[in-house]
């Protein structure tokens, strides 16, 4: 893939995170996707973690400040607003290196 369709998957994986549409998980993750920050979790394992965000945050937002792309990776600087359950408002910038192979 190139640089730019790289890029555009992270966006629609960074939107993905906000709205919570774990739908888009089969198509933006690959079919072997590992995570292993989070145990050993596949695509199932992180629609799971995704729904669970939905409960414990209820609104999330994050803005993408800048991708840089360079070969299969991706790094994402941005901020992320999001309210918890209990009403309370996290702050805060976020980096990220996503692997898109």
């Amino acid at each position: 893939m190139s640089t730019d369709k790289n890029k555009a998957v992270v966006r629609q994986f960074i939107k993905m995170l906000g709205n919570g549409n774990t739908d888009l998980i089969d198509e933006l993750l690959a079919p072997e996707y590992m995570n292993l920050s989070m145990g050993v979790t596949n695509r199932a394992g992180f629609k799971a973690v995704i729904s669970g965000l939905k409960a414990s945050m209820p609104a999330r937002d994050f803005e993408i400040v800048d991708l840089v792309a360079e070969g299969d990776s991706v790094v994402f600087r941005g901020n992320m607003n999001v309210t918890l359950a209990n009403g309370k408002k996290v702050l805060g910038p976020r980096y990220h290196l996503l692997p898109s192979r």
